[in-house]
C-alpha cells in the first residue's frame, strides 16, 4: 500500500487517466530476511492509461522512486485494479501464509519472501510467495478485499 501511493503521484502527474495494473516486490540485498514482515525495499508498479494505449513502470527503492519508463502496451479494462477494492496488503497476508503453509523465505531463486498485487480479469489478489515446508516454490493467493485465501500454487517435485 505505502508503494502504491508513493508511486500514485507520479502516475498521475504522467497521466490523470493512469490507472494500477501491478504491483510486484523486487530482489533486494536483505537476502533471507527481506519480506519477513510484509515490508521489502524495492517495488514496481506498472500504471496504464488504456485510452493512449500507454504503460508507466515505476521502480521504487527505500521508499524513492528510482527509476520510470513510459511504454506503448495495450492493457485490457478489466485486469485494472481498483484501488477501493485495496483493503490489506502484504503486511496483512505474511503471517497467515506462514502459519497456513509453513511458508519460509526463498533463497536460490529469490531471496526472502515475495509479493505481488494483480487482477485476473475476475479477481484482485495478492500473492505471497516462499517455499513450503518440503522446500518446494509455493504461491499463496488472497483476496485483497477480505484477505481470505483464494488458492495455492506448490511447484510439484
Amino acid at each position: 500500500m505505502e508503494a502504491y501511493q508513493l508511486a500514485l503521484k507520479d502516475a498521475k502527474a504522467w497521466s490523470k487517466n493512469a490507472q494500477l495494473v501491478i504491483v510486484t516486490s523486487v530482489d533486494d540485498d536483505e537476502k533471507e530476511l527481506a519480506g519477513n514482515t510484509g515490508i521489502r525495499r524495492k517495488w514496481n508498479l506498472l500504471f496504464a492509461d488504456v485510452s493512449k494505449g500507454e504503460t508507466l513502470l515505476l521502480s521504487i527503492s527505500d521508499g524513492s522512486i528510482t527509476k520510470s519508463s513510459i511504454n506503448k502496451e495495450k492493457i485490457i479494462e478489466n485486469n485494472l485494479i481498483n484501488p477501493d477494492f485495496m483493503k490489506i496488503d502484504s503486511k496483512d497476508v505474511i503471517e497467515k501464509a506462514k502459519k497456513e503453509f509453513q511458508l519460509k523465505p526463498g533463497i536460490t531463486w529469490a531471496n526472502g519472501y515475495h509479493f505481488s498485487i494483480m487482477n485476473n480479469g475476475n479477481q484482485t489478489f495478492i500473492t505471497v510467495t516462499g517455499l513450503s515446508g518440503d522446500n518446494q516454490f509455493t504461491q499463496i493467493f488472497y483476496d485483497i478485499k477480505t484477505g481470505n485465501r483464494i488458492s495455492y500454487k506448490i511447484q510439484p517435485k
